[in-house]
């Protein structure tokens, strides 16, 4: 007995030993893939500076925490940065698994600053858990990638405050220059400056699309235009949003115009219509006198639903504006590329 007991404890030291060994060299090629992918960056024209911990983990998780951050391309003629000033990163990596990361934001509350040349914004971020997850190829080009975080508010000068209850979303390549993407948001808080007639509150909102076209890695407002311009489109090939008085669902496809805005032309099926006509009225949105034919018209082309009736309408973005029929439902702030 005390024999099996003494080559028990051989083989636990022994196996102690070479996952040990197992262990430190995965670490090894762990660090080496993340300065690659560094490496990667900067040979794209991008100026990365960080300071990195030493791996830790052991047994069971390879991690790498990084910390004053900082990205900025080479070309004068976007002379922006991202920075992080609060909190920092952690990369996460199973040391069995050689085709995928995680990155994890490192402390409850994250500033990022950043700076267009001219003008330097401070945005805020606090999550109470925050996970971006990536998966390659056998080559080592990314194919997926999954988000998750709860409780997360972002407050930017530009766009205003910002609380998420909960986001989640996919991405996913299907070829060179396609791919597949979902987004889930509930409990979705707008911010007070939102010019919007249906309540600061979205409660759900979920997209499953499509996109069609390849980026070239160049600068941003750069590869987006050569993107318009040979086609490039994105499919929302299922929509659907609870949003105040409103069941929405809807499919569409998104483009760019000559500024590089949204431009968005599809069909909606909407639940609730009268409640936000009421609304929109409410908020001036649609002129008073307007109301009653705007519900007849509607109710004509009402088709009887489980819950009263539904409507289907054609569903717009254009000149900064979400329109469903007649309604201007929400303004959409102006994007600005570098």
């Amino acid at each position: 007995m005390r024999k099996r007991w003494i080559g028990l404890g051989l083989l636990v030291v022994l196996a102690g030993g070479g996952w040990t060994a197992y262990w430190q060299a995965a670490a090894g090629i762990f660090r080496h893939s993340l300065d690659t992918i560094v490496a990667n960056w900067r040979s794209a024209g991008y100026e990365v500076r960080y300071v990195a911990d030493d791996v830790s983990g052991f047994p069971w998780s390879l991690r790498i925490g990084l910390s004053e951050l900082e990205v900025r391309p080479h070309y004068p003629a976007a002379p922006w940065s991202v920075a992080t000033l609060d909190g920092g990163l952690t990369v996460v990596a199973e040391p069995w698994n050689a085709f995928g990361f995680a990155v994890e934001l490192t402390g409850p509350r994250h500033a990022l600053e950043v700076s267009d040349g001219a003008i330097v914004r401070r945005h805020h971020v606090q999550s109470d858990t925050g996970t971006i997850a990536f998966g390659f190829t056998a080559d080592g080009q990314v194919d997926n990638i999954a988000i998750e975080a709860r409780n997360l508010s972002l407050d930017s000068p530009a766009f205003g405050r910002y609380r998420i209850g909960r986001v989640t979303g996919t991405l996913a390549t299907a070829g060179a220059d396609s791919g597949t993407f979902s987004l889930l948001l509930t409990d979705a808080d707008l911010p007070p400056s939102a010019q919007v007639p249906l309540g600061r509150r979205l409660h759900r909102l979920a997209v499953d699309g499509r996109w069609m076209g390849k980026l070239p890695p160049i600068r941003l407002a750069d590869a987006l235009t050569r993107w318009r311009d040979a086609g490039g489109t994105v499919e929302l090939l299922d929509v659907a949003a609870d949003w105040g008085p409103l069941a929405i669902t809807a499919n569409g496809t998104l483009a760019l115009d000559d500024e590089l805005q949204p431009n968005y032309d599809g069909t909606a099926t909407v639940r609730g219509y009268d409640a936000a006509v009421e609304a929109a009225a409410s908020g001036g949105f649609v002129a008073a006198d307007q109301v009653d034919s705007i519900k007849l018209m509607l109710a004509a082309i009402a088709k009887p639903d489980s819950g009263g009736s539904k409507v289907t309408l054609p569903t717009t973005i254009r000149d900064g504006w979400v329109s469903l029929g007649p309604l201007k439902v929400a303004a959409v702030p102006r994007l600005i590329w570098w």
